[in-house]
Order: structure tokens, then sequence, then C-alpha cells
């Protein structure tokens, strides 16, 4: 298990714990008159049903504001362009990013007038005092350009800086590469 889902788990039993306590502090007078097996699965089944919709809405909202939280919130909409040597020529290629995000998932789609790219796996990590995105995506050309891009395995690497802006550089396994510039939207439309 990672450490991400250890600490969620953790905090997720504590707050169990605390919701148990409430309900029973809450029913005392019930608990010393007619405590059974039964009343008392009751409390926990509730403490269970509180702590389920407390974590369902962390995974979705919460986590945002956590102070506690150890990784970036992004942005859902970027813009920006792709510098690339494909072919052996150098280009320059706008490109659409959203990212979707929760505690537990992050969604990334990349979009080209000629393709689409959806990561596959990602790892956010800190590399010389910087927060970076790595992540493999699929890509995949629109039929109409199949002739001259074929389907392929990418990497990047983006460093999330302190604007929201990414920057950095991916690779391909059609042996092509450059760099990545992205800009959150709200951000290009002030």
């Amino acid at each position: 298990m990672s450490e991400k889902n250890k600490r969620f788990f953790k905090k997720a039993a504590i707050t169990f714990g605390i919701i148990l306590l409430i309900i029973c502090l809450i029913n005392m007078e019930d608990i010393r008159q007619n405590f059974s097996i039964f009343i008392g699965i009751g409390y926990i089944t509730k403490a269970i049903g509180i702590t389920s919709i407390i974590g369902f809405l962390y995974d979705k909202f919460i986590w945002k504001i956590d102070p506690t939280r150890e990784y970036p919130v992004f942005r859902n909409a970027y813009e920006g362009i792709i510098k690339t040597n494909y072919e052996g020529k150098d280009l320059q290629i706008k490109i659409g990013v959203t990212i979707k995000q929760t505690f537990f998932s992050l969604k990334i789609t990349l979009k080209t007038e000629e393709s689409k790219s959806n990561a596959i796996t990602y790892k956010f990590m800190e590399q010389n005092g910087e927060d970076v995105l790595i992540f493999t995506y699929l890509n995949i050309p629109k039929a109409e350009f199949r002739e001259k891009s074929d389907i392929h395995y990418g990497t990047s690497v983006l460093t999330i800086n302190n604007d929201k802006s990414l920057d950095g550089f991916y690779y391909t396994d059609r042996k092509t590469r450059g760099d990545i510039i992205l800009k959150p939207i709200d951000e290009i439309n002030k």
C-alpha cells in the first residue's frame, strides 16, 4: 500500500473513532439503560456510514484544502505549445491539456489538432527542490493522420511552477522528443 493510502486510512480510522465516541456520548443514557450487542452494532454502523461519507467528500473535495496534503492541486485546463523535432523538422504544435484530479486519481488528457493522448501512469516527486509530475501516455492519432503518425507511447516530465504553469520535456517510442510549455487557461484569459 502506498504512503498516500496509508495516511488516508489512518485519517479515516481516527475519524471513525471520533465519530463513534461522539455517537456514544450523545446516546450515553440509552447505553446505560438499554445496552445490547444490537445497539452497539447500530452505533458502529452509523459511525461507518458517516466516516464513508466524509471519506468520499475528502477524496473529491476536502483534500484540496487539507493543510497536510503533499500533492499539488492542478487547474482543470491548460493550453500551450509543444516544441518538437518530429521527422527532423523543428515544429511548434498547439496543445490543450485537461487534468481531472481527486485525492486517489489523476486523469491527464492531451489534445492537438492531430491526436489525443491519455496518461496511463503518473508519479509526483521532488527533484532538485522542485515539484515534478512524470507520466507515461498512449497517443492515438486521428485516423486521417495515421499514415504519418502511428499510435505510440511517450513520457512527459513536467515541473510544477509557483504560478501553476507547467513546463518540461517529453520523449516517445518513435524516438521523437521536445519541450512542453503549459499555462492554466484562466491565466491566459486574464
